[in-house]
């Protein structure tokens, strides 16, 4: 019994382990992500520097609205939300995927997806990309990097071989030290 729990353990292990490693250096950054970010990104992208852009312009909604023309062609509705963004009026629009977020102020504008978020001047000049790891990495730990149904089901059964790796690990490491131990206990008796 104990060759077969070795080695279905064996097997398992090496079925599931990039999962296991991705779940553990996703779950890794997601307990420690400003201190990891801290270490590989320098400062943030610095917005003030929009009021001081010698080519900022004031936007309406009109102006705001063949920005999102030019940045989606095809999947602009037309409708806009006026908000605020970063402390700034804004407009917004929805797309399929993305959200554009123009600046009444500046004419700047940011074309935000639910991985990144890139900035623009209101010449359409990419001025920064940032990339939200916090979300992508959870969003691998918790679907695996397949994603959607499929990928939460690899999760699963991940999550599932865990618990058996701790199982049969217990079994397999105390197994043969009970072993050992009812051997030195019949030898006791025996010389005795």
């Amino acid at each position: 019994m104990i060759k077969f729990l070795r080695s279905i353990h064996g097997w398992i292990g090496i079925f599931v382990m990039p999962w296991i490693i991705m779940i553990g250096i996703t779950g890794l950054y997601l307990n420690h992500a400003k201190t990891i970010n801290s270490i590989f990104y320098g400062s943030a992208f610095d917005e003030a520097l929009f009021d001081t852009s010698p080519i900022k312009r004031k936007v309406d909604k009109a102006l705001a609205q063949e920005v999102a023309k030019t940045v989606w062609e095809a999947e602009y509705s037309g409708k806009v939300k006026e908000d605020e963004y970063h402390k700034r009026a804004v407009f917004i629009f929805k797309g399929k995927d993305t959200r554009l977020i123009v600046s009444k102020e500046t004419g700047h504008y940011w074309v935000k997806s639910i991985f990144t978020r890139k900035t623009f001047d209101p010449n359409g000049q990419l001025l920064d990309t940032k990339i939200y790891w916090g979300t992508i990495f959870k969003y691998i730990h918790t679907d695996g990097w397949i994603g959607g149904g499929l990928g939460s089901w690899l999760a699963d059964i991940t999550a599932a071989a865990m618990v058996f790796f701790g199982m049969s690990g217990m079994i397999l490491f105390s197994y043969p030290r009970i072993r050992r131990l009812k051997n030195r206990k019949h030898r006791l008796r025996e010389t005795t």
